[in-house]
């Protein structure tokens, strides 16, 4: 099987190679060199990293998965699944960039369907691979929106100077006992904004002192009774 391929130098003007990065560019240099006379090859991310790494055991299978990932998102590939499971490539347009003298017809078959994308081409995303690219991409997103609704849990030194700036006449010691007691909890939800809970208990006279009670305490039933109506502004 030929492994003589030219890399046109088009391909650095393309907008499509230049949004890859540099190790998926390099990747994807490896499926060019290592394609078949009809363009196509072996998608496996443990194969690949057999081929184009075999004396660098600091690659991941891994980082290659996470390549590929990237590259049939934007780049004109066909990432597709034989009868078998097995995941293959087929890059598009190849007889537009490589002039092969007396090819050798491919062992693999053609892709089943192709759905247009990119500059140059086309790709599927009906293997096994390709279909996993989408959901890792959702649980990632969800993931990262899980941790930016994560509260910072405050400590009391950090209420207290926000009370302060804020000449606040909420009790810094009494806010953070009752969020701590309770998990930092509103309602059935995790508190996103404590400084949105300060300035809600402000706005609701939680814990307002008068110069005439300046020496009162509220008991569990009072305090219960007047966070009934504290919410954060964002839930």
């Amino acid at each position: 099987m030929a492994r003589r391929r030219m890399i046109a130098p088009e391909i650095w003007e393309s907008s499509s190679f230049s949004k890859l990065s540099n190790f998926a560019k390099l990747i994807f240099i490896g499926l060019i060199s290592n394609a078949d006379d009809e363009g196509k090859g072996i998608a496996d991310p443990a194969y690949l990293r057999s081929k184009l790494f075999p004396r660098n055991p600091t690659i991941r299978v891994s980082d290659i998965q996470n390549a590929i990932s990237e590259i049939v998102q934007k780049v004109s590939v066909t990432i597709y699944a034989d009868a078998d499971g097995n995941s293959l490539y087929s890059l598009t347009k190849w007889a537009l960039w490589q002039n092969i003298a007396n090819p050798k017809p491919s062992i693999y078959p053609n892709p089943q369907t192709a759905t247009t994308v990119g500059e140059r081409g086309s790709y599927t995303q009906n293997s096994d691979l390709s279909k996993d690219v989408p959901r890792a991409r959702d649980k990632e997103e969800k993931i990262n929106k899980n941790k930016e609704r994560e509260i910072h849990t405050p400590t009391l030194e950090e209420i207290a100077d926000y009370c302060q700036k804020r000449k606040s006449s909420v009790n810094p010691q009494r806010f953070f006992d009752y969020y701590s007691a309770n998990g930092w909890m509103v309602g059935k939800y995790r508190m996103r904004d404590w400084q949105a809970a300060v300035r809600r208990w402000e706005t609701n006279g939680v814990d307002y002192v008068k110069p005439s009670s300046i020496n009162a305490d509220y008991s569990d039933s009072e305090l219960s009774a007047l966070f009934t109506q504290v919410k954060e502004d964002d839930e």
